[in-house]
């Protein structure tokens, strides 16, 4: 009768401990959270989601899927490919390079990558900064990986200020929590809207967090930029967005010339202003000559149009350039 009761009481007892602790870790983890929600409501970070969804929302869906079939791509995108650690997507103005930034993050995404992502603008000074950057880039790992919240909240404690004003500090902290991240891909769109005296610091500071060994991809987007270019020029594999997007183009302009075709048949238009129309349609993508851009204003003010007159006045003077677009 003792011996069942011992053994009674031993199962109990190590029953009591397994609760007890999955309490205690219960309570751990409910405090790292407060304490991370803190941080994040104090620090304010920007995280660039709502861009991420406006950009990948305002193309069409097959906008940009002949970026990732690209060799470059796939190399760089090849998390055991160490030699290919950089990928700069260079585009003239109005090439489409942040939807293709946006549509890499989506497309890393669900190939079950964690990615980190900012969206820099000239109009917004304050999210492009080096300082900001790294700090949201801190936020968007913590938020995908919870175990690595209390180091940020020990940093808080011991070293608040250099995280409120430090940026060498900042991005070194970044590189001390990707060290335990896994395979990870950072992607940076728009470095040339970033102030001058910026931009070769945040590619320089990112490149070396690829060359740590922290099994860290990154991925930039810009204009041709000299001084991005002698950061990246060595050591970074480059592709040029002009020289591959025809087919992007040729689908929006052909969508929109079909839609406005459509429209003319229910206005009973005459039927000369069919192949007019076809011609000017092949003319505006002749005239885009790589800027998606200027095919999609000039395709979105015909559609403001409400008449078959102004609809030909505007199809009979296309513009030339993105500036008079």
């Amino acid at each position: 009768m003792l011996e069942k009761v011992t053994i009674a009481n031993i199962t109990q007892d190590i029953a009591d401990r397994e609760r007890a602790y999955k309490e205690y870790e219960k309570q751990h983890e409910f405090q790292d959270l407060e304490n991370y929600r803190l941080l994040r409501g104090k620090l304010s970070p920007s995280l660039y989601a709502d861009g991420l969804q406006e950009f990948t929302r305002t193309c069409s869906q097959n906008s940009g899927t002949w970026l990732p079939e690209t060799v470059e791509f796939k190399k760089w995108a090849d998390v055991n490919n160490k030699s290919r650690l950089c990928f700069w997507l260079q585009g003239i103005p109005g090439a489409g390079k942040t939807i293709l930034a946006a549509k890499t993050v989506k497309h890393l995404q669900s190939q079950g990558m964690t990615v980190l992502f900012a969206f820099l603008s000239y109009r917004d000074e304050g999210k492009s900064n080096p300082f900001k950057v790294f700090q949201s880039l801190i936020f968007q790992l913590l938020e995908d990986q919870a175990a690595l919240r209390p180091l940020l909240h020990d940093v808080y404690i011991t070293n608040y200020q250099k995280l409120i004003s430090d940026q060498d500090f900042v991005g070194d902290l970044l590189g001390n929590l990707l060290q335990t991240s896994g395979p990870t891909a950072i992607v940076i769109d728009g470095v040339d809207e970033a102030a001058e005296s910026d931009r070769s610091y945040l590619v320089r500071t990112l490149l070396r967090l690829t060359r740590s060994g922290y099994n860290v991809k990154l991925f930039i987007s810009s204009r041709p930029d000299q001084g991005v270019g002698r950061e990246l020029t060595r050591s970074s594999t480059e592709l040029r967005v002009q020289d591959h997007n025809a087919g992007d183009i040729a689908e929006l302009v052909d969508t929109e010339r079909d839609n406005l075709l459509s429209m003319f048949r229910e206005w009973d238009a005459d039927e000369g202003i069919y192949g007019q129309v076809r011609r000017a349609f092949d003319l505006l993508k002749e005239k885009s000559r790589g800027m998606i851009l200027y095919a999609k204003l000039m395709t979105g003010l015909l559609k403001g149009l409400d008449n078959v007159g102004d609809i030909r006045q505007e199809l009979d003077t296309l513009p030339d350039g993105l500036e008079q677009a």
